[in-house]
Formats: C-alpha cells, structure tokens, sequence
C-alpha cells in the first residue's frame, strides 16, 4: 500500500502465476454480489483503507503479457470490483 497525498494505492504483483482465488461471479445491471476473487478482495481492502484516509483509492495490477492481460479484462468484464475504485492494470512481456 501507498499512501500519497490525495490517493491510497494497492499494487499487486502477479511475474509467473495467476491470481490466487477466483469465482464466477459475473455483475450485471442491479444485482451486485461479493466476488471472491483476488483483485475484487483487494478492491474491498483498498476502499476501505482510502475512505478511511478520505483519499481516492487506487488499485495497480502488474503482471506479465502471457497471463495479465486475460486477467484484467475478465476483471472489467465481470464488474466485481469495488466501485469508485481505480483500477489501472499494467501488462509486460
């Protein structure tokens, strides 16, 4: 976790393997349930400690190509992260 001024982030780190929990939790329209997943726990984590600071929070995944990049958009595409959360996934060979 880094705190700065205005923001609180929570960076996770995936170099050779996937997230460590997953679910099938698929949010659409006005039904809204609580993921299991790694980066949507994170999600929870992260808001609580910013609101708490009264900062925005902010979330950083950085993984490698072969596995982030299918990770991030089943992130988006699934709506289970936290709203109000940031969420800035960052993908390298």
């Amino acid at each position: 976790v880094i705190d700065l001024n205005l923001i609180t982030i929570g960076v996770e780190v995936k170099y050779n393997s996937g997230l460590s929990s997953d679910d099938e939790v698929l949010n659409e329209g006005e039904k809204i349930e609580r993921s299991n997943n790694q980066l949507a726990r994170e999600s929870r984590i992260i808001k609580e400690l910013a609101n708490f600071k009264e900062k925005k929070p902010v979330l950083l995944f950085i993984a490698r190509e072969n596995k982030g990049n299918d990770i991030v958009k089943s992130i988006l595409k699934r709506g289970i992260l936290e709203k109000n959360v940031i969420f800035l996934g960052r993908i390298f060979v």
